[in-house]
């Protein structure tokens, strides 16, 4: 047997536990979808490929051991295992992928190893128990609505490394309380931090030069801020909401006469 097939043993309820010999080196989508009582999964050292869908709806399963020669973790492989507490992922995986573990309600910290380069959109949407994340040192994408809605999300230090940050990316983290934005990193995107309520200290990288749409709207704990020099737009509703913010800019730079046209200025640097 090397070979799991799509849909093999879907919405087997019954189910419990499953050991995958080591002759098995595929498990194609979907293959364990909707096993809702299964709880505990083996998977074989000789399995290179884990399909779309795969595990999506084992609202029993508990913890998965992703062995080493897996290097994606595929599309809503691990989508709405709301049991879901203990993910081992391997030091050759390169990239997350699309809902892959968005609904895992039960997720309470995840330490991705530094091969990820890549964490796609809505890859941990709605996880709302995950408190921490350490991210890989060579990661360098975080997709739209990644963290969307992870509502107990306390800080968040994002490598200097990572160059593209999706729209809605932490949006409705709502106890989010200092931010290290990448160097990386050149815009803040359309709703990026919207309604994170909770976020005292945000530190923007250097390479920072654009905030777009409602990108801080509602962050109502924001005060002191430090706007790079090298910034050249903000939208006008980038802080919609955000009432207690207040700005320090270089004399005669875009922030400065942003914030002077917005009424937030704090602090002129020379």
């Amino acid at each position: 047997l090397e070979t799991i097939g799509s849909s093999a043993f879907e919405g087997c309820t019954s189910l419990l536990s499953v050991t995958l010999p080591n002759s098995v080196s595929v498990i194609e989508s979907a293959a364990f979808a909707g096993c809702t009582s299964l709880q505990s999964v083996t998977i074989s050292t000789s399995v290179t490929s884990i399909g779309d869908y795969c595990f999506s709806g084992c609202s029993s399963l508990i913890s998965v051991i992703i062995p080493n020669s897996v290097t994606e973790i595929s599309n809503n492989v691990f989508e709405n295992c709301v049991s879901l507490k203990s993910v081992d992922i391997p030091g050759g995986t390169i990239r997350i992928k699309e809902r892959a573990f968005s609904g895992c309600n039960a997720l309470r910290e995840m330490v991705l190893p530094d091969s990820i380069v890549e964490i796609e959109g809505y890859a941990f949407e709605n996880c709302q128990s995950l408190k921490s994340i350490d991210f890989s040192e060579n990661l360098t994408s975080i997709g739209e609505y990644a963290f969307h809605n992870c509502t107990v999300l306390r800080e968040l230090t994002i490598p200097d490394g990572v160059n593209s940050i999706g729209k809605h990316a932490f949006e409705n983290c709502s106890s989010i309380i200092r931010v290290q934005y990448p160097d990386g990193t050149d815009k803040v995107q359309d709703y990026c931090f919207y309604n994170c309520k909770s976020i005292s200290s945000f530190d923007f990288g250097d390479g920072v030069t654009r905030i777009n749409d409602y990108a801080f709207a509602n962050c109502t704990a924001l005060g002191a801020i430090y706007l790079p020099e090298r910034i050249n737009y903000i939208a006008d509703n980038a802080f919609d909401g955000a009432k207690n913010v207040r700005v320090a800019a270089h004399m005669g730079s875009y922030a400065e006469r942003y914030a002077e046209a917005h009424n937030c200025m704090d602090l002129s640097i020379g």
